[in-house]
């Protein structure tokens, strides 16, 4: 579970209902996904008004530790999905050109958003696409 206030994942154990570890992340963490294999989680750090992140923590599942974070990855990164296979992790980014996304677009509103496109085997980001303004969320059929 990400806590946008806290800046932290907080891992839970779902039959006894209680809490494995606290996980510190970058801020306001948002929309994480999982590599098909369950070896890592990615979180994308999205941030907040005047102070948004650019970055995405990746999280070993084996040790629930924090093994990188990726620095530099678009502006307000929010969700993330995994390809079917686990080589690319997709990062829907709110606004690439203003420090400060607007909740729901306006009509009209020219600042596109972007999907950062992490190869997994390396964490760098290996391609940016342009999308519609707002780019909050993304997901990838399993």
């Amino acid at each position: 579970m990400t806590c946008r206030v806290s800046n932290e994942v907080r891992v839970f154990h779902v039959p006894t209902r209680s809490l494995l570890k606290v996980i510190p992340v970058g801020p306001s963490p948002l929309i994480p996904d999982i590599t098909p294999d369950g070896r890592f989680l990615y979180v994308p750090n999205r941030g907040t008004g005047s102070s948004p992140s650019r970055s995405v923590s990746v999280i070993r599942t084996s040790d629930l530790t924090e093994t990188i974070r990726i620095e530099n990855i678009s502006v307000e990164p929010h969700g993330v999905a995994v390809s079917k296979d686990g080589k690319y992790a997709y990062v829907a980014c709110e606004n690439v050109n203003s420090p400060v996304a607007p909740h729901h677009p306006v009509i009209g509103l020219k600042t596109p958003g972007i999907v950062a496109v992490i190869d997994v085997s390396t964490n760098r980001v290996i391609k940016r696409i342009e999308v519609g303004a707002f780019a909050a969320g993304i997901a990838i059929t399993r």
